[in-house]
Parts: C-alpha cells; structure tokens; sequence
C-alpha cells in the first residue's frame, strides 16, 4: 500500500516495511533519559543484580534492535543538533554499533549550517518563506492574547499559518459552552429546563467532538457533568438575554471581533455580561486588569448600547460569579493595549517572550530557538 505508516516500535512487527525511518538518535531521546518501571521478573530468574541505570539502557538497546529489524531493504536513522530551545544534542551512543561496516551517512547540505562530522545536524531555525503580508484591517481577540502572549507564537500561527495540536483542556472547555448553548437555548416560556434537557445537550456535545485524549475522556465526561448539575442546582441556568453572541468592535481604524458568551437583563434594569470559565477563580482585583473583560465591556457599551453595564466570570467547577469593575481608565488602557497590539503585527515584531512553563506546553517549541526548556 503507498502509504507512511507513524507508529512507536512496540507497534512493529516482523519483517513489515521495506523502508523503515527511525528518529531522534540522541542522547536523551533514543536512548531515552526517562526510566520506566519496566518488566518485573521473578528473582530466581535474575542471574545478576543490574543497577537501574544500566537496566534502562539495556531495554532502550532491545528497543532500538527491534526498531531497526522491521525493514525488509533499507532503514534510515535521522537526528538533528537541536529539537526545541538553544540545548545542544549529542549523536546516540546506539549509532555507531548501528553504522557498521556497510552504512551509508547522508548529510543534509546547505539546510542551515555545513554538517558536522558528517552528521546530519539542524543548529538553529529555519525561515520559513513569507509574502508581503496584507495590510490589517481586524483582528481577533484571540490574535490579540496570543501576540501578548508571545509575538514569536503569534507569528507561527498567525503569519506562517503553522497547525496547532489539540488540547484536552481547550476540548473540554469547548464542550461545556456548546452543552450550555444548546441547554439554555432550549429554554421557553411554557418549557422551563430541566436537568435531563441538560444532560441531553452534554452528552450530545460529547459526541460530536473528536476527543483527542480518549484515556482521559471519562474522568473529564464525569467532572463536566458535576460542574453542570452544580449549575442547574444553584439556580443559574436561565434564559438570558443574548447567547453566544458574536461582535466586531472599532478600535482605532480596526475590527476587533469576537463572541460573548451570554448576556442577562436583570429587574432593575442593569445588563450583565458573563463569560463561562473551566479553569480556577481569580478574585475580582486580580481581573481588573483582565484584557477579555475590557474587549467584553467596550462591546457591549458601543456596539450593543448595554448600560448601565457588570462584567462577571462564571466558574463552572465552584458555580462562583465574580463580577468585576471596569472604570473608564482600564477600559480605555485596554483600547490602548489593543492598538499597540495592531501597530506590532502591522510593523513585522515579533520576537519571542521565553517562559519556562508557558514554553513548556507551546505547540512551536520545537522550532522557536528561543524556547525556554
């Protein structure tokens, strides 16, 4: 079949491939620095008594002989002198023995850098080709907090237009606001809701999304039901006013878009915007400087016309509301944030805002030079 076949080598077996790649031949990746618990034998089968370093390296050497029995013609081992940040790898101690007498090395010639030691070796990024960029007429919000986040992933996934992976926590997030849309946009004046109609849109949002954690997807199915029978329970699944609405804001000669995800109208008159969040409290002082809830406030005063006006976080996993204060003097920070924001895109800056943990978990740290690990 012409096809690639991705797989770990457990996976292999037999005599399978004519052409078999196997990658990551470095110190610290193949073999591999992490030590798992590994098969536990009887004592009466051990001879001797290994320390757990070398009884590591003796499963990564069974592994890498199974890697490279599976081609029928040809196997092909790769690595590179740096996979994310500025650390420099070193060749496997596995390579040589692997080489032999009748091994072949390719080099790759004019990549980046000239190889060394006839190794083929990646030192540092690699530009990617871009056109003029077009003139920014809107962004985003969600271009907005990136570029503050780092200008570097920005421009990775924004500019070059580099694929993201997908999250378990992003997932879940996701399916609780559309089990949310869907409950509470059922609600009508002779059909108040009730928790099956509640249960039913979650469950139903679980089964369209592709979950890409499927080990996880249990656990995360039974806390996102207790989140929203916390909910139901406390009285706070009504009909709002507006669900899920979406909005483009002017700033400064610019679209700003968005979506909110609902809004209420109280007796006395007053509108709130809420928006649904997974993750932990944060109290209201800590949020006023929130740029999400400045963007919420601007649209909902100049494009709805909503006052007078709060601006609450609803925590799902706790049911707390926390409403926030948004004076004219953030609010207008804020329209100042996005405006740099714009002004750095348009201008071509984006350079890298190194952070262990932030680097950590970014989908580019392979490729940024200046990611921190």
């Amino acid at each position: 079949m012409n096809a690639v076949h991705l797989m770990t080598v457990h996976q292999a077996k037999g005599l399978e491939f004519g052409l078999v790649i196997v990658p990551h031949l470095v110190e610290g990746r193949f073999p591999s620095s992490r030590r798992s618990e590994g098969l536990t034998l009887p004592n009466d089968l051990l001879k001797e008594e290994l320390p757990p370093a070398e009884l590591h390296m003796a499963e990564e050497r069974r592994l890498a002989y199974v890697a490279l029995t599976r081609a029928r013609e040809e196997v092909v081992c790769t690595l590179a002198g740096r996979y994310e940040g500025v650390k420099d790898w070193r060749p496997s101690r596995f390579l040589q023995p692997i080489r032999g007498d009748e091994g072949r090395e390719l080099a790759a010639r004019q990549l980046l850098t000239p190889p060394v030691g006839g190794l083929v070796e990646v030192a540092r990024q690699v530009e990617l080709p871009l056109n003029d960029a077009p003139p920014i007429a809107a962004l985003s919000y969600t271009q907005v907090d990136t570029y503050l986040r780092c200008p570097q992933m920005y421009q990775y996934r924004f500019v070059f237009r580099l694929p993201t992976r997908p999250r378990p926590q992003m997932q879940f997030g996701r399916i609780l606001h559309e089990a949310l849309k869907d409950s509470l946009g059922s609600i009508e004046r002779d059909r108040p809701l009730t928790w099956e109609m509640v249960n039913a849109a979650y469950v139903a949002a679980w089964a369209r999304e592709r979950f890409c954690a499927p080990e996880q997807a249990p656990s995360l199915q039974d806390l996102g039901r207790s989140y929203l029978r916390r909910a139901f329970d406390a009285g706070d699944l009504s009909k709002p006013l507006l669900l899920e609405q979406p909005f483009s804001l002017r700033v400064d000669g610019l679209r700003l878009s968005g979506r909110i995800d609902r809004v209420d109208r109280h007796a006395d008159g007053m509108y709130e915007v809420i928006d649904y969040k997974t993750g932990s409290t944060r109290r209201a002082t800590e949020l006023q400087r929130d740029l999400q809830l400045g963007v919420y406030a601007l649209a909902a005063r100049e494009v709805f016309r909503f006052e007078p006006l709060t601006l609450s976080y609803y925590y799902l996993e706790t049911s707390e509301r926390v409403t926030v204060d948004k004076p004219s003097e953030r609010l207008e920070e804020d329209r100042q944030t996005i405006v740099r924001v714009a002004d750095g895109i348009r201008a071509e800056l984006f350079p890298a805002k190194p952070d262990r943990m932030k680097c950590s978990g970014c989908d580019f740290k392979l490729l940024c030079p200046s990611a921190a690990v």
